[in-house]
């Protein structure tokens, strides 16, 4: 057997796998490496992860079969293309993990076994709406995700729950990401009081642009929220560091359109 230490292009969840199972599994008899940093770039196209924003590759030490074959395989725009012939799993230690958000900008480095699996271990992504302002057909809050501020929201007032008319109760909601609108992105809450579906986080501005969602926006005036789409993309930046449960908690004032404050508990149609 042969030690060797290699950097291979993997998905998160098949490096999470390979620090659960201290193993690197062939596909079709055969695992692509390079031997050399200076080639560390040409293998992030086998990292790349849409579901986390970025691309990876880890070093690794492989133990080498006996039987298995280690050969040169270069190809254009990458020279030091390797690949291990085995039809078994080979014993692997991670080493260093290298993560790159784009082609061309700096790529980050997290060294260790236990460094690396927090890094990619999926977090619980939290989202906290403070209602703060009320005005004559809707309220404005504060989103937060992960306890940092993101945006402002609007949503529309207080209508004792009825669909399409009201925002939704106070309290906290599981969540689930949805891709089949044409923004091919939003958060969408799940076990809204009153069989309320289709609740979500998306684009607009002023209070006709929902029907009992959240809207986000950079700022805000009487009544609307601006600058939607960079709002929206900053919450969708904030959750590619994150990639666990998804949860949305609403506190704060509760306002009807008359401007008074029933003062409901949570979760109270």
């Amino acid at each position: 057997m042969r030690i060797q230490e290699l950097y291979h292009g993997a998905t998160a969840a098949n490096i999470l796998s390979i620090l659960r199972d201290g193993v690197m599994k062939p596909v079709d008899g055969e695992i692509y490496f390079v031997k050399q940093e200076p080639q560390l770039h040409t293998c992030f196209v086998h990292g790349a992860d849409l579901s986390r924003g970025a691309a990876f590759v880890l070093k690794a030490r492989i133990s080498i079969p006996d039987d298995a074959i280690l050969k040169p395989a270069p190809r254009p725009g990458n020279p030091d293309a390797w690949i291990l012939q085995t039809s078994k799993p080979v014993n692997t230690e991670v080493l260093k993990l290298f993560v790159r958000r784009k082609p061309g900008e700096p790529r980050e480095m997290i060294a260790g076994r236990d460094r690396i699996a927090a890094y990619l271990r999926p977090k619980e992504f939290h989202v906290l709406i403070k209602r703060k302002y009320s005005f004559a057909e809707g309220i404005v809050g504060e989103l937060y995700a992960n306890g940092v501020f993101v945006c402002y929201t609007l949503e529309l007032a207080w209508f004792w729950n009825e669909k399409n008319e009201s925002c939704v109760p106070r309290g906290k909601y599981l969540a689930v990401l949805r891709y089949d609108h044409k923004d091919k992105w939003r958060i969408e809450l799940t076990g809204v009081p009153g069989n309320r579906q289709n609740v979500q986080i998306h684009i607009g501005n002023y209070p006709r642009d929902t029907k009992g969602c959240v809207l986000v926006g950079t700022s805000y005036t009487p009544d609307a929220v601006w600058n939607s789409m960079t709002a929206y993309k900053k919450l969708k930046d904030a959750y590619e560091h994150a990639h666990g449960p998804i949860s949305v908690e609403f506190e704060g004032i509760l306002a009807t359109p008359w401007g008074d404050y029933p003062g409901l508990s949570s979760n109270v149609a």
